[in-house]
This record gives structure tokens, C-alpha cells and sequence, in this order.
């Protein structure tokens, strides 16, 4: 019977007997439960025993959140306790309300009146005292294994958060606490054991620690799920959850503090956490279909959790009858939540290491690429400075023989510079003699004069030209010319060169004809008859012949000296260069160098061929007028 006013005292109950309603369960085992009221219920039981039992029973009632229980046997005095009275007030140590009851074979009623601030649920059962100390012990050996394996977890999240110092294991250690010592309260156990003295505390405990448990979760799905932009209202809708629950504990610390109770404060928390439950794990859901890494453990565990609260929410408003299930649904779905998120934890863990691990791979790898390309570098650095190293070894042994040549240079420039220098002193000095004497012979002597005058006028020309060609500063201005003509019309001026030898020249009156440069190409002949008087015997042939091949006409000069090894070959065409056998010859090694120069500007080439003891034979190769007009026809 309801007590709305609650006024009514037990002579009244027992004088309105006609209003009780029987009690109908949908379900066997299904307790009295009448939901959020600020009513009062009245509960009759009719009991008695069977014959042969013992008298002596007691009636439990296991639901530690009523407020007042007033327990009026049919004999002895009545039994006032609940929440908000003393642990002394309870007949029996329980965390639940137990009263010892006398029955006998015939009926006996028992009238019972709670009330409660929270869903108002009245499950009873009658225990033989030694059964009831027996279920006890059985009962609450689940319960300690519970709070023992949360104890451990919150100590796994907090010491990983020491360790690691990452926010969402401080927010599992915290969850897993504030969640534990909501339960322990909820069930009874924190009256007994943490606050006995404080009935005030214990009536608000079990809603304060499950709303700090929610803003912990709440907090702890945003540090691990990456909600994408286009779901940013399941963002909002996770944060204002979040406000209020924090808006909900500031009611229930102000309800403690001011000792006076908020009505529907329990009802919006159920409801709250209701739609924060739906929100994480519609959110959860949606990563674990994007396969957002570490997600699986996650969604499972806040799958369980919305069930079980929302079994708890339904059972609370009356939607779901209380039983063991219904009545425990929190405690049970937390069981495997929490094991969940520890899973999901380590499993985060598990890739974050993998990540590291991946990362320090990645880092080794480019370390040693860097190694590598460091020791490349350093390899090509070496290279590069033994090749430099070997450059400038060779540039200083140029230049020192360079340096070498040019003094020898020198010395050969004075001296041939000395000798027609003194002979021009030596005939002056003869002519004023004579002249003193009366002796006439001037003409003589002029002649002299001139020749040395000529000579050195023609080695300062060679000096010149040298200089021009080996620097790439001199012009061709070539014509075409019958190459026998040209060279008999060169042969007076060579007369002076082989003065010592005799001079072969072998025309077969050729026609053949080339593009020539007379001053260059006069300068070639004269370096070649030059060096073949040089290097061979006084008195020697140096032969002058125009020769033919196809395409090519050409002027040989050979020689009869002591030849050129094959080795040396190319050797003699290099600027400086001179042969060891005839480094006491003057001479500073320009000569051929020249003759090679002129020559492939005129488009032509030159051929040696020689072999100790059997002279040398210098051939110069122009093109032949008549070759070149068939290649243009050709062309065109």
C-alpha cells in the first residue's frame, strides 16, 4: 500500500487492511519494485512455518539504498533502521537490512514500511540463520574477487601513468577507483566498512562516485577515440554529457552539504549517463568500422557498459523487474568493461611499441643510409684529394719542368744570340784593323755582318711565330697553290740551314695543289730542314721531296741521323719536349710542336716514320684541291 503523505502509522495501516494489493511479479523472482517515489510503501507478509522446522528465521532484505526501514513483527518490539539511521539500529551486522523473526505453524503477520531517495525496490528473502551466515559468505566472496580485480587495475593505469606519463591511464586508474568505491557503496559495503558514522555521507556516495566515474569515462573516450569532422555533433553531444554530470556532482556535494535532499537528481543521472553511454558507443562503433588502430577492445568494452547501464536505467523507472540480473546489471557489465579497456590499453601499447619500435628501425635504417653516405662521401673526398693530390704533383712537375725548359730556354737564346752577335764584333773589330792597315776589303766583311744580321733577324721571326702559334693567336690566310711550284720558289731561303749538308730536293713535276699559308707553312719547312741538319752528321744528305696518296698531297723531309724509337713518337710533338740523346744539341723542344699546330690548321696532318739508326722522315699531309671539289660536288 502507498503512503503518500507519510503520516500513516501502523494502527492506521492495519486499519485500512482493504487497500493493500497483492503483489504480482511478471517474473518469478522478481522483487517489489515501485521505482523514483517520495512515497512511502507498506508491505504486509503473511508467514508461517511447517511443521517440524525450528522457529527461528530472518527476514533479508538486500538492497542497501532505503532510507528508512521500519520492520513491525507480529510480537516483540518494532525495528526502526535504514540508510539514514545508525549501524546500531540494525538487529543484525549486515551491509544489508536483516531481522530476526519467530514463526510459528500458524500465520503470522509481519508489516514492513520503507522509503527511499532512490528507486524504491524491496527484494526479501527468509533464511534459517545458518543458511543466511552460509549464502553470506558465499555471496560476498564475488563481490571481494570484484573490488579485488578493480584494485588491481586502477593500480596498473596509475602506475603506467608514472611511468609513461600519458593522460589516458591517470583517467582508467581514476575510472576504475571513483567506479570501485561507487559500487562498494551501492552495495552496502561502504557503511559498513569506510563511513559507519555517517549515514548523510553514505546516502549520497554511491551517486557521487558513479558521476565522477562518468566524467572520468567520458573523458577517457575522447583521449581514444579521433572523432572525424563530419560527426563533430557526437563531439558536442560527448561534452555536454560531460558538463552535466559535473553540474550533477555540484547537486549532490550542495545536497550534502546542506543536508536536504534535490528531487530527480538520480532520475537525470540514470538518464544522463543513459545517453552518454549511446553517444561513446555509437562513436566507438563508428572507429571500429573505420578500423581505427586499438579500437576493437574499446568498442566491446562501452558496448557491455551501455547495456548494463541502460538495463539499470530501465529497472530504476519500473520499465524491467529487479532480480539478481537487473539488480546487479552495473556491477556486471563494469566486470567486463574494465577488463576490456584494460585490453584496450595494452593493446594501444602493443602499436604504440610497435610504432617506437618501427620508428627506431626507420631511424636506424636512415642512420646507417647517413653512415653510408658519409663514408661514400669521405671515400669520394679521399678520391677527390688523391686526384687533386696527383694534379698538383703533376701541375709542380710541369711547372719545375717548365721552369727547367725556360732556363734552358734561356741559355739557348744567349747563346745562339751570342754567336752571330760575335761574329758582327769580330768582323767590325777585323774592318777597323784593316781600314788603320790601308787594307780594303769591306765588301767582305759587309757580307759577313749581313749574314749574322740575317740570322739573328730569322731567329727572332721563329721566336715570334712560336710564341703565335703556341698561344692560338695566329690566322691563316691561305690561297691555292701548285705545291712544287711553291716549294722551289721556298728554296732560296733555306739555303743558309744547310750550309753543312747536302740538300736533295726531288721534284717530279707534280701539279697536284693545295690551300697554303705561304709565311706558316714556309715557317713549317724551314723548322723540319732545321732539325734534320740539326740531328744528323755534317755532311749528310737531307732529302726534299713532294709525295702523294689519295686525296693528300705532301713534302717529306728525310733525314740520315741517329732515328726515333717507335716510343718516342708521339713524344717529340709535345711543347718542351726533348729526347735525352740529344739534350746537347741546343734547342728548347717548340719546333715540332709548331709544325704540328700549323699544319692541323691547314687541315692537314703529319706522320713520322723513323727507327734507331735509320734517320727520320717527316711528312706533312694537305688536302688536295682536286679531293676537295669532289667532296663539295658530292655534297651538292
Amino acid at each position: 500500500m502507498e503512503d503518500p503523505s507519510l503520516k500513516l502509522s501502523l494502527q492506521d495501516v492495519k486499519a485500512m487492511d482493504g487497500q493493500f494489493r497483492p503483489w504480482t511479479a511478471t517474473d518469478a523472482g522478481a522483487a517489489p519494485s515501485f521505482g523514483f517515489t517520495p512515497s512511502a510503501y507498506w508491505l504486509k507478509l503473511t508467514l508461517q512455518r511447517e511443521a517440524g522446522v525450528g522457529s527461528n528465521w530472518l527476514l533479508e532484505i538486500p538492497y542497501a539504498k532505503l532510507d528508512l526501514v521500519d520492520f513491525y513483527p507480529s510480537n516483540g518490539d518494532p525495528v526502526l533502521t535504514g540508510g539514514r539511521r545508525d549501524l546500531a539500529t540494525r538487529p543484525v551486522f549486515s551491509r544489508f537490512f536483516v531481522f530476526p523473526i519467530s514463526l510459528g505453524t500458524e500465520p503470522t503477520q509481519v508489516y514492513l514500511r520503507v522509503t527511499s531517495r532512490y528507486a524504491v525496490t524491496v527484494p526479501m528473502t527468509l533464511w534459517t540463520p545458518e543458511e543466511f551466515r552460509r549464502d553470506e559468505q558465499l555471496t560476498e566472496l564475488p563481490q571481494f574477487m570484484y573490488f579485488g580485480g578493480l584494485a588491481i587495475l586502477t593500480l596498473f593505469g596509475l602506475i603506467l601513468f608514472v611511468i609513461l606519463r600519458e593522460t589516458q591511464f591517470l583517467l582508467y586508474g581514476l575510472y576504475t577507483l571513483v567506479l570501485g568505491l561507487g559500487i562498494f557503496a551501492g552495495n552496502g559495503f561502504g557503511r559498513l566498512v569506510l563511513w559507519p558514522s555517517s549515514p548523510a555521507f553514505d546516502e549520497i556516495s554511491q551517486s557521487g562516485f558513479l558521476c565522477l566515474a562518468a566524467i572520468f569515462s567520458t573523458k577517457f573516450a575522447r583521449e581514444i577515440l579521433a572523432i572525424p569532422g563530419k560527426t563533430q555533433w557526437l563531439l558536442v553531444g560527448i561534452r555536454g554529457c560531460q558538463w552535466l554530470f559535473g553540474l550533477i556532482l555540484i547537486l549532490i556535494g550542495l545536497q550534502f552539504a546542506l543536508q536536504q535532499g534535490f528531487p530527480y537528481g538520480n532520475q537525470l543521472l540514470l538518464v544522463n549517463s543513459l545517453i552518454m553511454a549511446c553517444l561513446v558507443s555509437w562513436a566507438s562503433f563508428r572507429a571500429y568500422l573505420s578500423q581505427q588502430p586499438g579500437i576493437r577492445y574499446f568498442f566491446w568494452s562501452w558496448a557491455f557498459l551501455w547495456f548494463g547501464v541502460m538495463v539499470a536505467a530501465l529497472r530504476a523507472f519500473g520499465l524491467l523487474p529487479s532480480n539478481v540480473l537487473t539488480l546487479y546489471a552495473v556491477q556486471i557489465a563494469t566486470t567486463f568493461e574494465t577488463l576490456l579497456l584494460a585490453m584496450a590499453l595494452a593493446d594501444r601499447l602493443r602499436l604504440d611499441v610497435l610504432v617506437r619500435r618501427q620508428a627506431q628501425q626507420d631511424a636506424l635504417a636512415a642512420k646507417e643510409q647517413v653512415l653510408e653516405l658519409t663514408q661514400n662521401s669521405e671515400a669520394r673526398l679521399k678520391g677527390a684529394v688523391l686526384s687533386r693530390t696527383k694534379e698538383l704533383e703533376a701541375a709542380l712537375a710541369t711547372e719545375t719542368l717548365l721552369r727547367e725548359q725556360y732556363v734552358r730556354f734561356g741559355g739557348m737564346v744567349a747563346h745562339e744570340f751570342r754567336t752571330p752577335l760575335s761574329i758582327i764584333q769580330t768582323q767590325m773589330s777585323v774592318m777597323r784593323k784593316e781600314i788603320a792597315s790601308g787594307i780594303d776589303q769591306m765588301a767582305e766583311r759587309s757580307q759577313a755582318i749581313q749574314s749574322a744580321t740575317d740570322r739573328l733577324a730569322l731567329m727572332f721571326d721563329r721566336w715570334l711565330d712560336s710564341s703565335a702559334t703556341l698561344n692560338a693567336a695566329f690566322t691563316l690566310s691561305p690561297k691555292p697553290e701548285i705545291l712544287e711550284q711553291w716549294l722551289q720558289a721556298q728554296l732560296p731561303h733555306l739555303t743558309h740551314l744547310t750550309s753543312n749538308h747536302h740538300l736533295d730536293v726531288r721534284l717530279n713535276g707534280s701539279t697536284a695543289s693545295a690551300m697554303v699559308d705561304d709565311d706558316h707553312l714556309g715557317l713549317v719547312i724551314s723548322n723540319l730542314i732545321d732539325n734534320a741538319c740539326k740531328y744528323s752528321p755534317a755532311g749528310k744528305r737531307v732529302t726534299l721531296e713532294v709525295v702523294h696518296k689519295p686525296d693528300f698531297v705532301g713534302i717529306s723531309v728525310k733525314d740520315e741521323g741517329q732515328g726515333i724509337a717507335e716510343e718516342f713518337h708521339d713524344k717529340v710533338f709535345a711543347e718542351f719536349s726533348r729526347l735525352t740523346m740529344v739534350e746537347q744539341i741546343p734547342g728548347v723542344g717548340l719546333g715540332l710542336a709548331i709544325v704540328q699546330r700549323i699544319v692541323l690548321a691547314h687541315g692537314g696532318h703529319i706522320t713520322l716514320e723513323s727507327s734507331p739508326g735509320h734517320g727520320a722522315t717527316f711528312c706533312i699531309w694537305l688536302q688536295s684541291l682536286i679531293a676537295q671539289d669532289k667532296n663539295e660536288s658530292h655534297i651538292e
